[in-house]
């Protein structure tokens, strides 16, 4: 299914290329995720002609492609999700649409330094301790001072516990956890404290919780990162958003939305992306992460 959306977004953006005069020659090949039809598929001649790749998607099927085309500098090797870093080494054709976690780590504290607080790092019983030595690491060196509170249950979110992470010197809170039931709770207990000076920084899975009531979103100051994002009640997308649909029958999702940038990035002029080299001799990472925040019931990236 993820396969098929990248495709459809592909496929949607050979209109608006054709429009502006470009024309693309599209062929597809089905890995069936097995790599030894990856190992034909790279000796055909259309794939070594072709100057971009999109895909595989798998990363043992990538790192093929990508070792067998390492000299081919004039070819584009785009991975649209990985943030395996060992796939960029040595390789300066290879593209990952996806930023690094550090990116977006890095896009949260140059929005905490902005907000000019002290901050509290919440978190749920999970294991977050990658993000959270990352994030110590950044905070550290950005001289922004954070204490860590663990709620091992939800039964410890109360009034008066959320009440006492927040002082006059401590405004922002981080929130690490993705779980519903603990951002729902988190997030009407800190909603009733009637503080209207919080800074929230949230994750982008908050956006599948559709329990979550944005009217306190709002009051709470919530600022979530995010990639590719695209509001289905902004009048700038509606229209583009009603043709992908009028062409495939269902709504657009992120994986045929980055697809579709992807494809206007490298075979046109109409930048989609900000890349930046992983290291001399490296691949290209996608670093445009932007904060988005939620004005008039909608997240809207911050200017």
């Amino acid at each position: 299914i993820m396969a098929i959306s990248f495709l459809e977004g592909i496929i949607f953006s050979l209109d608006s290329l054709s429009k502006l005069g470009i024309p693309v020659i599209l062929n597809v090949y089905d890995t069936e995720n097995n790599i030894d039809t990856v190992r034909e598929i790279v000796l055909l001649d259309f794939v070594e002609s072709s100057d971009v790749i999109f895909g595989p998607i798998y990363y043992r099927n990538f790192n093929l492609v990508r070792n067998f085309f390492k000299d081919d500098t004039s070819k584009i090797l785009i991975n649209p999700l990985s943030n395996n870093k060992k796939l960029l080494e040595d390789n300066q054709n290879v593209f990952f649409l996806n930023p690094s976690e550090v990116t977006e780590i890095d896009s949260i504290v140059a929005c905490l330094k902005d907000y000019g607080n002290d901050v509290v790092i919440i978190m749920d019983d999970q294991d977050h301790s990658n993000r959270i030595t990352k994030l110590k690491k950044l905070l550290t060196i950005d001289t922004i001072d954070f204490i860590i509170h663990k709620f091992m249950d939800l039964s410890e979110i109360n009034y008066h516990k959320c009440a006492s992470l927040i002082s006059d010197s401590v405004r922002s809170i981080i929130v690490l956890s993705k779980d519903e039931l603990f951002i729902n709770t988190l997030i009407s207990t800190f909603a009733a404290l009637n503080d209207t000076s919080i800074l929230i920084i949230g994750h982008k899975e908050w956006l599948n919780i559709s329990e979550l009531n944005t009217k306190a979103l709002m009051k709470l100051n919530v600022h979530i990162p995010l990639v590719n994002y695209m509001s289905r009640d902004s009048n700038s997308y509606k229209s583009f958003l009603q043709d992908f649909e009028g062409s495939f029958f269902h709504q657009m999702d992120n994986f045929s939305m980055i697809s579709f940038r992807a494809l206007l990035h490298f075979c046109s002029n109409i930048s989609q992306f900000n890349f930046i080299q992983y290291h001399d001799l490296g691949g290209y990472v996608n670093t445009d992460i932007l904060i988005h925040k939620y004005v008039d019931y909608e997240l809207v990236p911050l200017e």
